[in-house]
């Protein structure tokens, strides 16, 4: 354990500073002393400097062979003694870990807290601890508590739900020793295909996304976490062909129209980072690298520095999405990227996967060297990298983080009462039931059903891992209930007489729908091809044909749409529909996002429905709107 004593008063340049001494009588830990961003920034290195703006990958460490190559790299859960060593030789600003760094909350605790004193042993300036951890899906730390998400919290039309889902995180991640999480989302819903963020975001309407990104952010903060907001300005479209870049062709008008009022929001909000993606811009940006493509966002100083400092007026930490990126990779060389999003106006570069063992870690030093070259030529100035490290060593003061003074038995008794907590799963459940949307209402048994209403149903899910936790919530809410349960995600021809007794033995169906956002292949007539079609997805074409056979005996049925809502308009023959914006995990029960529970409750009329579409839906084909953002049938 570390401490440096702050004082709160500056004489000068430090605080202790008296009449007799100057500037060059002081060093850098009388800096840390003080706690004194501009000392730090007079007595560190040019080396120290430019490894401050370096966000660096710990999460896979391998031995050291005799010719400095790396033997076989493994997840670390402790951190190895030559690791130590490394980290010290660097003035970093920070680290990385990733879910296979998770075992349990002690060990994740204890893992953070010695990658911090690694740090301290040699530097002055404690690490970022950073995490990706959104609530919902993706889950990084699966021990967390499970929430519903974005979506679904829009969903709920409660603006304080974001105030809690942002106050869950932030405790949460902040007991288990990260002061940085790369969230909220911010971007503006985008029903695209290929688009990963698709249930992840808020709303299509920028102000709602605003809204609460806002309160998510403010609230994740006050538990004493850093966000980076991301991704800005967009994440874009589906990769292209020629280069694998995500590419945007939205316009600076559109793009101010639309995708830009969130990120302002957070602007004027005071977040601390925004994170800025590796998305190509041709008509905001047309410039390109050294191998000819068209420069990504985090490389454009269009956008960087244009745009999201001049433009919005940001003076906050600009960090790059993760330099993992493929396409990034497959066109630029490592220096490129860091020379060039630094040129752009990045203060942070988020350099994953480059150093698995001691023996590599040459490879820092010569992308140092590399920024070091673009000073002396004149293509970055030490002025705009002092100016950087003052950003971060700004945020870093004002989020407590110029100083370590922590007790590791005491961090890891915190984490235990609150991560996944019962009041936060309490809270997380509400606010799941308080999402769940009732889309459309209709057929001969319009929802809810009624507890122990039914004596048999049939349940359409997408895999067998889902089974059990299915069965296990319908048992707790509709007890005399018998529930079957059957697999759309097969293999082989769909056998139509069976599938019509299957509905004939059961006295309603529930479809839930895939566990991603998925587009059909659309036949001639713009429709989802069903059985005996040879462009049928069993995925598709086996739910369609059951929804319709319900149909057509005239049995009841509800279609939950599990993740998001764009899947609501792909089915006519669903009767009844619930929009659940969740995520199935597999595992057993419980190990979803309470979505799932909660929407299986609505159906047999456990709990009112009160949520609104946060987003427009289109029909399948994309031309019409459906079922209108803010609409609910209830």
């Amino acid at each position: 354990m570390r401490s440096h004593t702050v004082l709160s008063v500056t004489i000068g340049l430090l605080a202790f500073s008296s009449a007799q001494k100057t500037a060059d009588d002081y060093t850098i830990e009388d800096c840390a002393t003080c706690g004194s961003v501009s000392c730090f920034v007079v007595k560190m290195t040019l080396q120290e400097k430019i490894a401050q703006k370096f966000l660096i990958s710990v999460s896979s460490w391998g031995s050291t062979n005799p010719d400095q190559t790396c033997g076989t790299a493994s997840s670390i859960t402790t951190v190895p003694s030559d690791m130590a060593g490394m980290l010290g030789n660097f003035n970093f600003g920070g680290v990385s870990l990733a879910p296979t760094n998770v075992v349990s909350n002690d060990q994740i605790v204890q893992l953070n807290y010695d990658l911090q004193e690694a740090n301290l042993a040699a530097n002055l300036i404690p690490y970022y601890t950073y995490i990706n951890e959104e609530g919902g899906y993706p889950l990084s730390l699966t021990q967390v508590t499970r929430l519903p998400g974005n979506m679904a919290i829009a969903g709920s039309n409660i603006l304080a739900n974001a105030a809690s889902e942002g106050s869950i995180i932030g405790q949460e991640v902040g007991a288990l020793g990260f002061n940085l999480n790369n969230a909220p989302v911010a971007n503006v819903n985008r029903d695209i295909e290929g688009n990963q963020l698709i249930a992840r975001t808020f709303s299509s309407d920028p102000a709602i996304t605003a809204s609460y990104a806002v309160q998510y952010f403010s609230a994740m903060k006050s538990q004493g976490v850093a966000a980076s907001a991301k991704y800005f300005p967009t994440y874009g479209n589906d990769p292209t062909v020629a280069t694998d870049y995500r590419v945007d062709q939205i316009t600076s008008s559109n793009l101010a129209a639309s995708d830009l009022i969130p990120f302002k929001a957070l602007v004027d909000a005071g977040v601390d980072m925004i994170t800025v993606s590796h998305v190509q811009y041709p008509n905001i940006d047309s410039s390109t690298t050294a191998s000819g493509d068209v420069v990504p966002a985090s490389m454009s100083k269009t956008i960087v520095t244009d745009i999201l400092r001049n433009t919005l007026g940001y003076n906050g930490i600009v960090i790059s999405d993760s330099n993992s990126n493929a396409a990034l990779n497959a066109h630029t060389t490592k220096a490129e990227q860091v020379v060039g999003m630094f040129i752009a106006g990045v203060d942070i570069v988020n350099v994953p996967d480059l150093v698995n063992c001691a023996g590599q870690q040459t490879r820092y030093t010569n992308l140092i060297a590399a920024v070091e070259q673009a000073i002396t030529d004149g293509e970055y100035s030490e002025s705009d990298l002092n100016d950087s490290v003052i950003r971060i060593l700004n945020n870093k003061k004002q989020n407590g983080l110029l100083s370590f003074d922590e007790d590791v038995a005491a961090l890891k008794s915190n984490a235990a009462s609150v991560v996944a907590s019962q009041a936060n799963q309490d809270k997380a459940y509400q606010m799941a039931v308080e999402a769940i949307t009732l889309v459309k209402k209709g057929g001969p048994k319009p929802i809810p059903w009624g507890i122990n209403s039914l004596s048999t149903v049939l349940v359409l899910t997408e895999n067998s891992s889902e089974n059990a936790e299915i069965v296990a919530y319908i048992n707790q809410i509709s007890p005399s209930t018998t529930v079957n349960v059957r697999n759309y995600n097969i293999a082989g021809s769909l056998n139509s007489a069976a599938f019509n007794t299957l509905v004939g033995a059961n006295d309603a169906t529930i479809f839930i729908t895939q566990n991603k956002a998925a587009y059909p292949v659309l036949d001639g007539t713009g429709n989802i091809p069903t059985i005996g079609d040879p462009l049928a997805n069993n995925l598709f074409a086996g739910p369609l044909y059951i929804l319709g056979r319900s149909n057509s005996v005239g049995k009841p049925n509800v279609l939950i749409s599990g993740r998001s809502p764009i899947d609501t308009s792909f089915y006519p023959g669903a009767q009844n529909v619930l929009a659940a914006y969740g995520t199935r995990f597999s595992g057993g029960i419980g190990k979803s996002t309470p979505n799932l529970k909660a929407a299986l409750e609505a159906v047999f009329g456990v709990n009112p429905i009160t949520g609104k579409l946060p987003i427009d839906v289109y029909d399948v084909a994309k031309t019409q709107i459906v079922y209108p953002k803010g609409s609910s049938a209830v």
